[in-house]
Formats: structure tokens, sequence, C-alpha cells
């Protein structure tokens, strides 16, 4: 990644990006199927930012799954909301080989702390990239990283976060706790927020996770859904797994 976000040491430590190239993608495809997997994560650093000979880019990939039956069904990891656009929503929502399941980074829901963390976006963003991915299929489920006390972090930006975060209809969150890294700017800024509060922000925001996924999962009672099974318990006969739309869910069978 060569985004260089003042929390982040992920450049430094990893480099910039590298891609698999692009013509070697239904090769492993093929020999993944080939030893009995069913589902395939793409994954990376900063996978949007995907690019190989200058030519094919991250939309390309998924063009190429969509179009094409690799007797798999693929799930995209996690997506910069920078990279984000409609052709990407249509892509993820409508393919009949992606999982209708978007993660995407937020950090924060305050503009003043984005602008400090150097993100490429603002809350307005991610707020019109939901709604349209949950006009396209309401459906899809969607989850969101947050960091909590960022310095800088008051208790006025942390509400907005908590606000802006409850209005919107995702799935879950993945909530980390601000820690500082050595050689990043984010570790030299002024008014930092006691570890206390910082993990008190984040037990909050957890528990409004806990909320946003019940009332997920509460909107797929009757409906029908692709099942993957990936656990079994031969004494219980239940077979373990999620929906392609990433609901964690069990089915009894022998």
């Amino acid at each position: 990644c060569n985004y260089k976000c003042t929390y982040c040491t992920i450049p430094n430590a990893r480099g910039y990006p590298r891609s698999l190239e692009f013509e070697k993608l239904p090769e492993q495809f093929n020999e993944v199927r080939s030893k009995g997997y069913l589902e395939i994560v793409l994954s990376g650093i900063n996978l949007g930012e995907y690019k190989s000979n200058d030519k094919y880019r991250f939309k390309d990939v998924l063009k190429l799954i969509s179009s094409n039956d690799f007797g798999v069904r693929f799930r995209v990891s996690s997506l910069e909301p920078n990279l984000i656009d409609s052709e990407v929503i249509s892509l993820l929502c409508n393919s009949d080989n992606i999982c209708p399941h978007f993660h995407i980074p937020l950090q924060s829901g305050s503009d003043k702390i984005l602008k400090l963390m150097k993100r490429r976006y603002n809350s307005q963003r991610i707020f019109d990239s939901v709604l349209e991915i949950k006009s396209v299929n309401p459906d899809a489920c969607i989850g969101l990283d947050v960091i909590t006390g960022f310095p800088g972090e008051s208790a006025v930006e942390f509400d907005e976060t908590y606000k802006f975060i409850n209005t919107l209809p995702v799935s879950y969150l993945h909530v980390f706790t601000y820690s500082e890294r050595k050689n990043t700017l984010a570790a030299t800024f002024p008014n930092s927020v006691p570890k206390i509060t910082r993990k008190e922000r984040t037990a909050k925001l957890k528990e409004l996770s806990d909320s946003k996924l019940q009332e997920f999962h509460k909107s797929q009672i009757g409906k029908t859904n692709l099942f993957l099974p990936e656990k079994y318990d031969a004494d219980k006969k239940i077979h373990y797994g999620h929906t392609s739309n990433y609901v964690n869910c069990f089915v009894k069978t022998d």
C-alpha cells in the first residue's frame, strides 16, 4: 500500500503494492477448486489498487469472475472507500459468482479525525456508498472497520462517529483500539486519548455492532440463500457455515 495513513506502518513494513499477474488468475482459481475448496476470498493489503501489466485493474478481476464459471463462489475481503464506485457496487451486488458482501475500512465517522488520519474520503462518501449498496441489493452484508481513541478524538468526535454509524444500514463492525506505532505521524500528535477511554469507546461500539448484527440477521429470516458448510458436528449432525451474504448459520442434516 502507498496511502501513508498517519497511524499505519504497512508501507514501511511491506513496501509498495505488488499484484499477481492477471493472466495467472484463472490458473490459480482452477487449482484451488481442484483441491476441493468452494469459496475463494480475494485478499490484499489494499485490494482495490490491484494493477497488472499497466492494463488490468481490480474491476477487470471482478469482470473476469462474473463472466466465467470457476466452480466456486468468490468473496471480496476489504475495499478502501475511495475505490468503491457504482460499477464495483453493481459487480458485487449483481454477480452470480461474487458474494454480496462489502467490508469497508471506515476508521472514523468524524471528518475532522479522517483528515488527521489522512484518509482519502469523507463521511459523506461512505454514507452515499452504503445507501447505494443497499438500494442495489437490500440483502447485501456490509461491515465496517473503526478505530477508537485516535489522537484528537474528543467525546464530540467519538459521538459523531457513533451517531453516524448508527444511522447506517450496516451489518457489523470490526472495532480496533488505537495504539501508537513507531515511525508514524500519529504517534507524534498531541491530545492523546487516555487508554481507559479508548477501551470504553471500543466497548461501546462493540455493543452497537452486536445490535446491528442482530438487526441484519432478523432481516434475513424467511429468505432463501446459498449456504456453504464449513464445519460438521457429527454428534449433533449439524453443519456450520455461512450464506453468500455472510450470515453465520447452521443446517441440521445427516
